[in-house]
């Protein structure tokens, strides 16, 4: 069975490439947030995201917060919807 891959051009989001390194980071934000919310991923996806705050780089200081409040704002959406 040969693979064919699918060129960079046709990837459908979210594959594509980010233009900024701030759209990248809300990407990366976005995706752990979507990691949290699947059922078996909420500790991985919080792993991750102090993994990315303790970036050397200094490039994703603030995730966590960003990420807590994101959350947050989740439960409370969920809660108020019953």
């Amino acid at each position: 069975m040969e693979f064919d891959p699918i060129p960079y051009s046709q990837l459908q989001e979210p594959y594509g490439f980010a233009a900024t390194f701030e759209e990248h980071r809300q990407e990366t934000l976005l995706h752990l947030v979507r990691m949290a919310k699947t059922q078996g991923f909420k500790h991985h996806a919080w792993h991750r995201v102090k993994e990315l705050e303790n970036d050397i780089y200094g490039y994703y200081n603030g995730i966590q917060e960003e990420f807590l409040n994101i959350m947050k704002g989740v439960k409370n959406e969920s809660i108020s919807d019953k």
